[in-house]
């Protein structure tokens, strides 16, 4: 079986390549910089649709009801099981409707291994710390355990000496 290739120069398809190439270029620059230019606007309009939406399905929800009543809870879930929240409510007939909070300060959930979560007692005495920092926990647990000994110890043995 023989192949036909076209009669065409190699310059030429190089040349139509090159050409198609720079028009690609010009295209992707073009739409560059129309998203730059509309970024905000689509960005409204995207959270102007997704409230739309929401609100959308709370009335079918609001009309579906049987009893006619609407309860209105808020309130704060870890990331990672938002999902798996999201799920055993959406079971129950409840529609969640995620957003970000208004300047409130998030809590803190403290997670520390099972030698250090004896130790978040008394860090919670002094205070938690912020959402934005570290958790000290686990580095004041052995000092604190140390010094409790040396402060029992001394006591024991004042209690000798009595």
């Amino acid at each position: 079986m023989a192949l036909n290739l076209p009669h065409i120069p190699l310059s030429t398809c190089r040349d139509g390549l090159a050409t198609c190439l720079a028009r690609e270029f010009s295209l992707k620059n073009r739409l560059d910089d129309y998203a730059n230019r509309h970024l905000s606007e689509l960005r409204e309009r995207i959270v102007l649709a997704g409230d739309e939406l929401a609100y959308r399905n709370l009335l079918r929800n609001i009309e579906v009801m049987e009893d006619h009543r609407v309860v209105i809870m808020e309130g704060w879930c870890p990331e990672e099981r938002s999902e798996e929240l999201e799920k055993l409510l959406g079971a129950r007939g409840v529609m969640v409707i995620r957003a970000e909070p208004d300047g409130e300060p998030a809590p803190v959930l403290l997670r520390n291994n099972r030698f250090t979560r004896l130790f978040e007692p008394i860090g919670r005495l002094f205070s938690l710390p912020a959402y934005s920092e570290m958790d000290l926990t686990a580095y004041f647990a052995p000092f604190f355990l140390l010094f409790f000994g040396f402060c029992l110890g001394d006591a024991g043995y004042g209690l000798i000496l009595l």
